[in-house]
């Protein structure tokens, strides 16, 4: 089991994922992008790698079903893989490690004219205000599966039969997701506000 832990944390991701319910690789995928990204970035050129892995040490199997005229493959957690999951589950957990490439080159242009720093933050604002309606979105959907029982076409074809609890822990982690967009939009307002207030001061100063 140790040599498992020293490897990707893509691989838990998945188990995860997987102890939930079987998926197909596709289900994955949009699990990762509607549940997931705003915490957890997956690069999906190694998702389909990790599943074949995962069948290959045996956390994983796969079986063969049909969609229409295509072949879709179902992979299932097997028991080692929920011990390997849940072994790691109770492992201390990593410090978050942030790499935010804006706030570098923000940090980065300090010495060049204020329109620069000015530029990088309406155009991180702009993207940050997309997340978010994305996010609401997805809020959206999942408070009236679970406030309503509404059934939802999209979130059904993704998540197949997933229960109130498990769609309240989709929901609170999203939350996470809302909350750190709304303020990093909130910076961004506020960051502009000063770079106006400083640019104007340097204004008047060479007048």
């Amino acid at each position: 089991m140790n040599t498992v832990r020293r490897k990707s944390k893509t691989r838990f991701a998945v188990l995860g994922l997987l102890s939930w319910q079987a998926m197909s690789g596709y289900q994955i995928k949009k699990m990762i992008e509607m549940g997931l990204s705003h915490f957890w970035a997956e690069s999906y050129g190694q998702l389909y790698p990790t599943l074949e892995k995962l069948v290959q040490d045996g956390l994983a199997t796969r079986s063969c079903g049909a969609t229409g005229k295509r072949k879709k493959h179902v992979f299932s957690i097997t028991e080692a893989g929920r011990a390997c999951f849940l072994e790691w589950l109770a492992e201390p957990t990593d410090q978050p490690r942030m790499r935010n490439e804006l706030q570098l080159k923000f940090f980065l242009a300090g010495d060049l004219p204020i329109e620069h720093g000015l530029s990088l933050l309406a155009d991180y604002k702009t993207q940050q205000e997309d997340i978010a309606q994305t996010y609401a979105e997805s809020e959206r959907i999942l408070s009236a599966a679970l406030d309503h029982g509404e059934a939802v076409e999209d979130l059904d074809r993704v998540l197949g039969a997933t229960s109130s609890q498990q769609m309240l822990f989709f929901l609170i982690s999203l939350r996470h997701g809302i909350l750190a967009v709304d303020a990093r939009i909130d910076w961004c307002k506020e960051s502009i506000g000063m770079l106006k207030r400083a640019q104007k001061k340097s204004r008047k100063r060479n007048d």
